[in-house]
This record gives structure tokens, C-alpha cells and sequence, in this order.
């Protein structure tokens, strides 16, 4: 890794559970109040309800030495019929070289 490299790794999951073919869920990955990343999920299963886990992995880099605030934020399409159950987690990773 060449020195002054910075990233961080944040890994996130959100459990939901919905109709087959229901618009699901948005997730966003917020930093320091910018939006650097977002992944949407729909049911596609093949039962009559689904049970789901949508994971979401981003990598930021960025040069500055700093502490920063990261925010998940997960939501149901407008009048779905998904409802945001949990689990929930989110971590992060920092590597770098000073």
C-alpha cells in the first residue's frame, strides 16, 4: 500500500420481511452527512413471504486524518408493504499508512 493511503471498509445489514414482489428496501450509507453509498433490495423469492437479509459493503478513501461519522439509514418504498425487522448492524475498518 503506498504511504498517505487511507480507506475505510463499512460492511452493513438490515433484515426485512415482505410479499413476494414487493418493492423492498433502500439502504444509505452516510458520511460525515454526504451520502457515498446506497443499495436497493427487492422480494424475489418464491414462497408467499420472504424473510431477507440485504447486506451492503462500501469502501471509502479518503487522505484525511480525521475521525468521521458514519449513519445507515434503511426504508421501505413509499406504500410497500415490507416491514424493517432487523437484524441491523453496521461496522467499519480503517487501513492506512500514515
Amino acid at each position: 500500500m503506498p504511504l498517505g493511503t487511507r480507506f475505510v471498509e463499512v460492511n452493513a445489514c438490515v433484515g426485512w420481511e415482505g410479499p413476494v414482489g414487493a418493492e423492498a428496501i433502500e439502504l444509505t450509507l452516510v458520511q460525515d452527512g454526504s451520502i457515498f453509498a446506497t443499495a436497493v433490495d427487492n422480494s424475489d423469492d418464491i414462497g408467499s413471504n420472504v424473510d431477507a437479509l440485504t447486506h451492503l459493503k462500501a469502501i471509502v478513501t479518503t487522505n484525511a486524518n480525521a475521525h468521521h461519522v458514519y449513519q445507515l439509514f434503511a426504508r421501505a418504498a413509499e406504500g410497500s408493504p415490507v416491514a424493517i425487522e432487523g437484524p441491523c448492524n453496521a461496522n467499519t475498518i480503517s487501513y492506512g499508512t500514515p
